[in-house]
């Protein structure tokens, strides 16, 4: 177009025609950018079935270039020989009465293959001609059912993260409440300490000596604190589920370190008041049956958590398929999460109830009877959570 020979009277109606069409705005290349670039056949016909529009991905699925369908009868170029009557008819209900459909199509492509599309067909009106056309966007089910597989794993996984988020939270306070509990027992050996050495005229001496000890019980407290607070917020960050599991593992790991970070302030304890007292203390003992209980309790719950997500992913997979609270299965599954559940809030409320008791044990022979206790009690809760899971798995 000669625009420099147009005079102004022409460009401005040629600027409001243009306007009109709306052919060059942003949201008009947006749309045309989005259309080029999802998997969607975007095509159009008139009232005689004949083809006036042909983009998006129809060359990709139906084989035939644009060239090759404008101006043809779409009709006895791809629709299937027993559906040809149906699709007339609907064109007509489109064009002539403003319909709208949403059905299944079973089209022929250029080399023979068929093409089963979930298509979406209603009228518009052509912006050049004023002409009502049916305009049809469809996508493939093959494409549907490989997106809505994805949604489904990723709805699962939604649930499982969730799941994960709730109980690593509550893990923390458990461990929290079993690092206080160690806290404690050490606290009160130091205040038994400086009673004997106040005895004995040494209290200053003792102080010098427990000093670095009370500081570095101080400083993994609030430590381990901080390494809650920061674990927290990185589960609560995690993008997949996988990823939830190495934020948890790094976790256990730096638990851990505090676990022995306090067996060896303990022991330092205890050296510090055999110095001071001839009476038989029992802090490097009580805290060595303590960390132990800690460690065997936090594998034992994370054995529970992985028998309760198998558990509740098999009842969610299965509520997806039967939604009836009268089913057998779906029944059997629920008991199978609920008891999951249960055992895993009996070990710590085991763990918890057990650290109470070496604190106050006043002889080696209560804390060895208390330790053969864990073992025992831990054995059973093994045992189980081996039973459940052997229940739960033909149902995975």
């Amino acid at each position: 177009m000669d625009y420099d020979s147009m005079s102004k009277e022409q460009l401005i109606k040629l600027l409001r025609e243009l306007e009109l069409k709306r052919a060059y705005t942003y949201e008009d290349r947006m749309k045309l950018t989005i259309l080029d670039n999802l998997p969607f056949t975007v095509w159009a016909s008139d009232r005689d079935c004949v083809i006036r529009l042909w983009e998006g991905q129809c060359e990709a699925m139906y084989g035939y270039r644009k060239s090759e369908t404008l101006g043809k009868n779409y009709v006895e170029l791809f629709v299937a020989p027993d559906e040809k009557a149906a699709a007339r008819r609907d064109q007509l209900k489109i064009i002539d009465e403003n319909e709208t459909f949403h059905n299944i199509a079973n089209d022929h492509g250029r080399y023979g293959n068929v093409l089963r599309l979930i298509t979406n067909c209603c009228r518009i009106k052509d912006p050049d001609t004023g002409e009502y056309l049916n305009a049809e966007m469809g996508v493939s089910i093959a494409y549907y059912e490989e997106e809505k597989k994805i949604l489904e794993e990723n709805i699962e996984e939604g649930r499982q993260m969730q799941s994960f988020s709730r109980q690593f939270v509550a893990d923390q306070q458990q461990h929290k409440d079993m690092l206080q509990e160690r806290c404690d027992a050490l606290w009160d050996s130091i205040r038994t300490g400086k009673a004997h050495a106040g005895s004995k005229g040494r209290l200053d001496q003792y102080k010098v000596q427990i000093s670095p000890i009370e500081n570095g019980i101080v400083q993994s407290r609030e430590r381990f604190n901080d390494l809650l607070l920061v674990y927290k917020r990185k589960v609560s960050e995690c993008l997949s589920y996988e990823e939830c599991e190495k934020i948890k593992s790094e976790y256990l790991r730096e638990y851990n370190m505090f676990l022995d970070e306090f067996s060896e302030l303990a022991i330092s304890l205890e050296n510090v008041n055999a110095q001071f007292t001839n009476a038989l203390d029992l802090t490097a003992e009580k805290d060595e049956a303590m960390n132990e209980v800690s460690r065997q309790s936090t594998k034992l719950a994370a054995l529970a958590q992985t028998i309760f997500n198998k558990a509740e992913g098999a009842y969610n997979k299965f509520k997806s398929i039967c939604n009836d609270p009268s089913s057998t299965v779906l029944q059997t599954l629920d008991k199978f999460v609920n008891s999951a559940s249960l055992i895993r809030e009996e070990i710590y409320s085991i763990s918890s109830d057990i650290h109470r008791r070496i604190a106050s044990a006043m002889t080696k022979t209560d804390i060895d009877i208390t330790k053969d206790e864990v073992q025992k009690k831990c054995t059973e809760i093994k045992t189980q959570l081996t039973e459940l899971n052997d229940e739960i798995e033909p149902y995975v």
